[in-house]
C-alpha cells in the first residue's frame, strides 16, 4: 500500500476527527532497513506495524471493525 493510499484510508476511517499518519524509516549501517507505520485517530491510541496493512489491521481491531466470528456464541448462559 502506498503512503497516499494509507493516508486516504485513514482519513475515511477518522470521519472528520483529527488524525495522524507517520512513517518511521531506519536504515542501519549494514544495509538493513526497518519500517514502522504509525496511525492515530483522535480519542484512540496510536497503532503501528511494519507495514500499512498490519497497522490498519490493529486499527480496525481497536475500532471494533475487525473480523466478525462466523458463528458467534449467541446462546444465553444458564445460571446454576
Amino acid at each position: 500500500m502506498k503512503f497516499s493510499e494509507a493516508k486516504a484510508r485513514l482519513k475515511e476511517l477518522a470521519q472528520g476527527k483529527y488524525h495522524s499518519i507517520m512513517l518511521d524509516l531506519i536504515e542501519y549501517s549494514d544495509g538493513y532497513v526497518e519500517t514502522k507505520c504509525i496511525l492515530y485517530i483522535d480519542g484512540h491510541s496510536h497503532v503501528s506495524g511494519s507495514t500499512w496493512e498490519r497497522a490498519f489491521t490493529k486499527l480496525d481491531d481497536m475500532l471494533g471493525r475487525g473480523k466478525v466470528e462466523e458463528f458467534p456464541d449467541i446462546e444465553p448462559k444458564q445460571g446454576r
